[in-house]
């Protein structure tokens, strides 16, 4: 009897090992690679002697290239090995002759790293990067202030709502593609991974002791257009750094941009908003 007992990524190649749980050595025979149930890449795996273990490998089928946007990392994707598939081993049990199994990279997007490439509006309009954190019409950037909570933190983005009473600042958040002869084209969407979350700490640039508080939003433009907000908190100079999660799972499979938002109370002052490493991640 043959079984599937694992199957795991080097480089582009996916490899399956098979043991032969029965008496008598396998025959020789074909094994398929099938990706979202559809039929990608055959193996010949040569005849396992009884109670031995092979390796067999797809090596047609570049792993890498099931990644949507490889800037942002590969999905996880989920992939069946079947061996013996032609029956040339006859066997009391076939109903191990196929594994199913994640595969690839755990999905990441670093707001970060892509916030040079994200929409940004304000309440005086759309703001362009770079950006200064002076400007009155709201500003996001890149920093490295030491917080309310006397840290200083890397992989930091800044969010000053627009200057004025209840002013407000967000970006929008994509995959980045690149057009033919390596231009950059700008964002599309994001096609969610099962089991997402979204993580960040917020806190205030140190000394922002005049600030009344500010509201922090994530979400995301869902397919119709609409924005969803999935997690939505005040946090206020006291100290210490907040942190703000929120489950994506439900959303897995959907194609959305990401939203973050930062919005003031009546008093505008001091609202210098910083997020810490802002970011979805697959678990």
């Amino acid at each position: 009897d043959l079984e599937v007992t694992e199957i795991f990524v080097r480089g582009d190649v996916v490899y399956y090992k098979v043991a032969n749980r029965g008496g008598v050595e396998s025959k020789g025979g074909t094994s398929k690679l099938y990706v979202g149930n559809m039929e990608k890449s055959t193996d010949y795996l040569e005849p396992v002697p009884a109670g031995q273990e092979l390796t067999g490998g797809f090596f047609k089928y570049s792993f890498e290239a099931m990644g949507d946007v490889l800037e942002v990392g590969l999905h996880r994707t989920q992939v069946k090995v079947c061996v013996d598939v032609e029956d040339a081993t006859k066997e009391s049990n076939e109903f191990n002759n196929c594994l199913t199994a994640w595969v690839g990279a755990t999905y990441e997007f670093d707001f970060v790293k892509y916030a040079h490439v994200a929409t940004w509006r304000s309440g005086a309009g759309v703001l362009k990067w770079p950006m200064v954190g002076g400007d009155s019409k709201g500003a996001a950037f890149l920093s490295k202030y030491v917080l309310e909570d006397g840290r200083t933190y890397s992989n930091t983005l800044a969010m000053y709502p627009q200057r004025v009473a209840f002013g407000s600042i967000q970006g929008t958040f994509g995959a980045p593609y690149t057009k033919q002869w390596g231009l950059e084209g700008g964002t599309k969407e994001v096609e969610l991974p099962p089991d997402c979350r979204f993580s960040a700490k917020v806190g205030f640039k140190e000394g922002a002791t005049k600030t009344d508080g500010v509201t922090v939003s994530f979400g995301i433009v869902d397919p119709s257009g609409s924005i969803v907000v999935l997690k939505s908190m005040k946090v206020g100079y006291d100290g210490m750094v907040d942190v703000v999660e929120a489950d994506l799972g439900a959303l897995a499979g959907q194609k959305v941009f990401f939203v973050l938002r930062a919005e003031a109370g009546p008093n505008w002052e001091d609202d210098y908003l910083i997020w810490v490493d802002p970011r979805v991640y697959q678990e």
